[in-house]
């Protein structure tokens, strides 16, 4: 992005943050309370596919409102000028467990690793407990997931959550790597979040990105293959994560969660 704007209605862009096919997303600040937040932008100009960008947004913002749980970004607005559409969400500072990974000389410690994931199976037990529907988040990743500077994860970019009952055929919308074989027929549910979950688990563990690899290839590289530090049950607890057949997963977050805690109290 070389023409950033200096501004996007009252909001002054400081910095990039990151671009992609739903939008560019700055670090910005604003002159009404002197505050430094997140400035999800979508441009108008260009775009063919800006009205149904623009509903998902819309969508996001509202999700988001209406949501309570320390993990999940305060959203403080949604609004539109002439020519941008844009979410306006609390700023947390740290780093993304995309750059983390980037960054990282080694492995990852696994003790570390645990504690972020038990925070990140309270999200999502808390997205998909909520009524009338459950929420899925569906693009569980390294790069929608934010460490600040106490260890704290928090899950980011809701732009493609929906609320809906379980087992609706739907759009293909996810990100390859992360999403289960049968996202790719139209098919979600509650375990679509937690193929992703391990997903990023395996990832965390072993520095292999899904993205890079062939698809649902995580039985060809078992976790203890690629870092023979791992536990033999974290391993177990992984590849039942990243099963092809969902009936052969967790089938429920708590699940998951408890087998970390127990890994945990091993270690």
């Amino acid at each position: 992005v070389t023409d950033m704007p200096s501004k996007v209605g009252q909001y002054e862009l400081k910095r990039l943050l990151a671009s992609g096919g739903m939008g560019t997303v700055y670090l910005a600040h604003d002159p009404n309370n002197g505050r430094k937040v997140v400035l999800k932008v979508l441009a108008r100009e260009s775009n063919k596919e800006y009205e149904a960008f623009r509903r998902l947004f819309k969508s996001e913002a509202q999700i988001m409102g209406e949501l309570t749980h320390p993990a999940i970004p305060q959203v403080y607005g949604f609004g539109e000028t002439a020519d941008h559409s844009y979410i306006v969400v609390e700023f947390i500072e740290g780093k993304s467990l995309d750059a983390i990974l980037e960054e990282q000389d080694g492995f990852l410690p696994e003790k570390q690793v645990i504690e972020w994931m038990v925070q990140l199976c309270d999200v999502l037990i808390y997205l998909h407990s909520q009524k009338p529907k459950p929420l899925i988040f569906r693009d569980i990743k390294p790069g929608n997931i934010q460490i600040d500077h106490h260890d704290r994860a928090y899950v980011v970019d809701f732009g493609i959550t929906e609320a809906h009952p379980a087992g609706r055929e739907q759009a293909a919308l996810g990100t390859e790597g992360y999403s289960p074989p049968e996202q790719y027929f139209g098919y979600s549910d509650a375990r679509r979040d937690i193929y992703a979950l391990g997903a990023t688990l395996h990832q965390l563990l072993t520095g292999r990105d899904p993205r890079k690899a062939a698809p649902f290839s995580f039985h060809t590289a078992p976790p203890r293959l690629l870092n023979p530090s791992i536990s033999e049950e974290l391993e177990t607890m992984v590849l039942k994560a990243v099963a092809h057949d969902p009936e052969n997963r967790y089938q429920r977050v708590k699940e998951i969660k408890t087998a970390l805690l127990a890994c945990s109290c091993r270690r």
